[in-house]
């Protein structure tokens, strides 16, 4: 095992998450995380991030795929800072909004 710094646009969800069923599509993962009560746990996430930013010891495990990386461990988190950095992702959830705000204060 090696640790390494990753661009966050080189970053897959993992579409076999066991969070949720199995999807086709990195909008489809996205979209399956921000369900239910996924949503709010996934907006909690976000301010916290916004607030005091990713923790060292709360890496995320992945595996390298051609040019990408897919994220076997710490979905939510690099869920959390695609929204961050693109809050149009989240464009149809209940957290839209909520999403925008935190990523115009920062």
């Amino acid at each position: 095992m090696r640790y390494q710094l990753i661009g966050l646009e080189s970053l897959l969800l993992d579409t076999l998450n066991p969070r949720h069923n199995p999807v086709e599509s990195q909008r489809e993962a996205l979209a399956a995380l921000l369900v239910g009560k996924g949503a709010q746990e996934l907006l909690r996430l976000a301010e916290d991030i916004s607030e005091f930013g990713v923790s060292p010891i709360d890496l995320a495990l992945v595996i390298p795929d051609g040019n990408v990386y897919i994220v076997l461990e710490g979905n939510r988190r690099v869920a959390a800072l695609k929204l961050l950095k693109n809050p149009g992702l989240a464009s149809g959830s209940k957290i839209s909004d909520a999403i925008r705000v935190i990523q115009a204060d920062r």
